[in-house]
């Protein structure tokens, strides 16, 4: 799904309410889609499995911003909702 934030609704788009979470954000610098796709590989093969959080049953984001997603210095963001274990 692609969406953007708002608190209004707008004609003829499909809502989706997210619940209130606690968020890891992770900083994806480089190349679309080999950027962020590390990000997303280290994601579930280090960060997780070496913290005491899990992942919550919540929708990740990815944020992309204004910029060349084809430069080494492009940044977005990745937003994964978090508990405890």
């Amino acid at each position: 799904m692609i969406g953007i934030e708002t608190n209004q609704a707008i004609p003829n788009v499909e809502s989706l309410f997210v619940d209130k979470a606690k968020w890891a954000v992770f900083e994806s610098i480089g190349a679309l889609p080999n950027a962020i796709q590390k990000v997303w590989h280290e994601i579930f093969t280090d960060f997780f499995p070496n913290s005491p959080l899990k992942h919550a049953p919540v929708p990740d984001f990815e944020a992309y911003f204004i910029g060349d997603t084809t430069s080494l210095t492009y940044v977005c963001d990745v937003w994964i909702p978090i508990i405890l274990k």
